[in-house]
């Protein structure tokens, strides 16, 4: 081989090898990035969040009757945050229901304890539910307790926790 042909392969290794590398890397962190299906772990996906228009009763003992978030809102002072929900219940099966909304849980932990409940449902019925929870200065609602009881022969109770957010900031 010539001199000048052996100078010019080196010459291209020497280039052509740190671009290689630095394209792969770049390719990597692009990949990672854009999350592609080639990442060491898998996420747990997060909980559903319910908002303004979501039923609370969707995953558990909502059979006939819904507990559909009308409006919530948080009003922020200077001492405390004032969070007021507004729950429309509708009962559309043939025995009566009551939904008791609370208590509610932050995300530092606080724990609102106050409980509003319907009342009893007749079939066809339906009824708004309003409450309010004072909050640390802050802090937002992240999970709520719904029980939904059904009266007939046998009474049965159904309640779950749901994750809640979204919710605007009133200044």
């Amino acid at each position: 081989m010539e001199r000048a042909t052996l100078v010019k392969v080196l010459l291209v290794v020497a280039i052509g090898i740190p671009l290689v590398i630095e394209g792969a890397t770049f390719l990597s962190l692009f990949n990672q990035h854009l999350g592609s299906e080639d990442t060491a772990g898998t996420e747990t996906p997060a909980p559903e969040t319910l908002s303004v228009g979501d039923d609370l009763l969707t995953d558990f003992g909502g059979e006939n009757v819904t507990a559909t978030i009308e409006n919530g809102s948080i009003q922020a002072t200077g001492d405390a945050w004032l969070f007021t929900l507004e729950v429309a219940v509708r009962n559309s099966g043939n025995q009566s229901v009551a939904v008791s909304v609370g208590p509610l849980t932050t995300g530092d932990g606080t724990v609102g304890a106050t409980v509003a409940e319907s009342g009893e449902i007749a079939p066809a019925g339906s009824t708004t539910v309003f409450v309010q929870w004072s909050l640390p200065t802050g802090e937002t609602p992240q999970s709520l307790t719904v029980t939904r009881t059904r009266y007939g022969n046998e009474t049965t109770t159904a309640d779950g926790t749901v994750q809640i957010g979204g919710f605007p900031v009133q200044r």
